[in-house]
C-alpha cells in the first residue's frame, strides 16, 4: 500500500539580484578592424554597441562568485544561509567538479549544495525554474540561481557571425519563500526542440568528438551557427510561448474569479 502526503505548495519569489561583468569592453569599431563588419551594421540587427571580455585566467566561477557577494551584500545575509546553488553555463571551469561547487568554495557556502545546468541561451530560465521548485515544495528557504558564461572562450573571433554576439559576464538572484498575498513567480513553461541543434552547437569538447589535434584545427572547440535559422527559433519559438503562458494564466485568473464570485454573478475580464 501506498500513502501520498499533500505537499503545501509555496510561491516563490526573487528577493534579491546582482550581476558582475569583466572590465574589459570590445567595441564594435575593435572588431570591424579584424573581421569584415561594421558598428553600423552590428547596431541595426542586434543593437550590440560593445561586449565585455574575461580577463586571462578569470573564469565563469570567477564572475559567478563575485554576482554572488555583492548579492548577499544587498541583501545582508551570510553564504553560510544558502541552501542550494544552481549555475547555468555551457563554459563551466572544467566537466568536474561542477562550477557550482567552485562558487561554493568561493563564497563559504559550506551548508550549500549545488550543480550546473546547461541550457545555453534557455540556461538560466531552466535554472530559475528549477531552483524555484526547491522552495516551491519547501524544501530549501534559500536558492541561489546563476546564469554565467564566458563565451569568448568558445568563439572564433574571426567568424562574423558568432563574434560580434557574445561575451562575457554573470548574474544572480536569490530565491525564497513569498509572504502570503505576496506576488512571486506566477508560473513557467519550458520548451525545447532537439531537431534545432544542428543550428548552433559546439561541435567538439564532449564524448562524440573528443580533443585531438585534428578537433582543434578544425575548429571544433568554438561555437558553429547559422544565424537566420536560429534567428527564426527563437522569434517563433519565444512569440507562442508568450502567448501560451498568457492564455494559460487567463483561463486560471477566470477559474478563480469564477470560484470566489457571489452566488448568481459571474467577472469576465
Amino acid at each position: 500500500m501506498c500513502y501520498f502526503r499533500r505537499l503545501d505548495i509555496l510561491r516563490t519569489k526573487i528577493t534579491a539580484a546582482a550581476h558582475y561583468l569583466p572590465e574589459r569592453r570590445v567595441t564594435n569599431l575593435e572588431l570591424q578592424k579584424t573581421v569584415d563588419t561594421s558598428d553600423d551594421w552590428i547596431v541595426e540587427r542586434t543593437g550590440i554597441r560593445e561586449r565585455r571580455v574575461a580577463a586571462k585566467g578569470q573564469a565563469t566561477s570567477d564572475l559567478a562568485a563575485e554576482a554572488v557577494k555583492l548579492l548577499l551584500q544587498k541583501r545582508g545575509i551570510d553564504a553560510s544561509e544558502i541552501d542550494l546553488i544552481i549555475v547555468g553555463t555551457v563554459t563551466p571551469d572544467m566537466f568536474f567538479p561542477s562550477t557550482a561547487c567552485l562558487v561554493q568554495h568561493k563564497i563559504g557556502a559550506k551548508k550549500a549544495w549545488g550543480f550546473d545546468l546547461s541550457g545555453a541561451c534557455s540556461g538560466f530560465i531552466y535554472a530559475l525554474a528549477t531552483g524555484a521548485q526547491f522552495i516551491a515544495t519547501g524544501a530549501h528557504k534559500k536558492v541561489l540561481v546563476i546564469g554565467a558564461d564566458v563565451m569568448t572562450s568558445i568563439i572564433d573571433f574571426e567568424d562574423r557571425a558568432t563574434c560580434v554576439l557574445f561575451g562575457d559576464g554573470a548574474g544572480a538572484v536569490l530565491l525564497e519563500p513569498a509572504e502570503p498575498g505576496e506576488v512571486g513567480i506566477m508560473d513557467s513553461l519550458l520548451r525545447s526542440d532537439g531537431s534545432g541543434g544542428e543550428y548552433l552547437y559546439m561541435p567538439a569538447g564532449g564524448s562524440l568528438n573528443p580533443p585531438s589535434v585534428e578537433t582543434v584545427q578544425r575548429k571544433m572547440h568554438y561555437v558553429h551557427q547559422d544565424g537566420k535559422n536560429v534567428f527564426r527559433y527563437a522569434v517563433r519559438g519565444m512569440a507562442d510561448i508568450s502567448a501560451e503562458i498568457l492564455e494559460k494564466k487567463r483561463h486560471s485568473f477566470q477559474r478563480h474569479q469564477a470560484l470566489h464570485s457571489p452566488p448568481g454573478k459571474s467577472s469576465n475580464h
